[in-house]
């Protein structure tokens, strides 16, 4: 498959299922009418998107070079080692954190980090796979990341938020 339908393909198949959580986090952030961080930080649209470079990134620096191996009993391994994967998550979690706590909204900014996040490792990966697929499964592995990483950053940024907000609180509670 050539690159551009991986692209469209990978871009599709992020956006449409991460338009969901993104819907409910601008009801949120409607309703809940949480104060800004004081400070000259990236509001709502920046947030995203610095996210969705940051997953990109992330993904290049850690998974883009495959490295498939066979071992003594002639079974092949790879594309990635499991030191390759630990990183990438690793990092992947530092950056959704470290963006989420920067942006401008303390509750609602932490979870755009992770939907951005999602979305460009996802996309990232998907351009990946699927321009180098012939058998169909990419589909499948696409939407386990889609899923498996949006999930895990999903949760990390429920804490980030949660976090955020009883400081928040607990900040206006003591100026009051």
């Amino acid at each position: 498959m050539a690159i551009l339908s991986a692209f469209v393909m990978a871009f599709i198949m992020a956006t449409v299922p991460l338009l969901v959580p993104l819907i409910f986090v601008i009801i949120g952030h409607r309703k809940k009418k949480a104060l800004p961080r004081p400070g000259h930080r990236p509001g709502f649209l920046l947030t995203l998107l610095i996210s969705m470079a940051a997953g990109l990134i992330v993904w290049l620096i850690w998974l883009s070079w495959d490295n498939y191996s066979t071992d003594e009993f002639g079974y092949s391994h790879g594309p990635y080692q499991p030191w390759q994967v630990v990183a990438c998550g690793t990092t992947m979690v530092a950056v959704t954190i470290a963006i989420g706590l920067y942006s401008k909204w303390p509750i609602s900014g932490p979870f755009l980090a992770a939907i951005g996040a999602t979305w460009g490792f996802s996309v990232a990966w998907g351009i990946d796979a699927f321009s180098m697929d012939d058998t169909g499964l990419s589909g499948v592995g696409f939407i386990m990341v889609l899923f498996g990483v949006g999930w895990s950053l999903g949760l990390i940024s429920a804490l980030v938020a949660g976090i955020g907000n009883y400081l928040q609180q607990r900040q206006t509670s003591h100026n009051a």
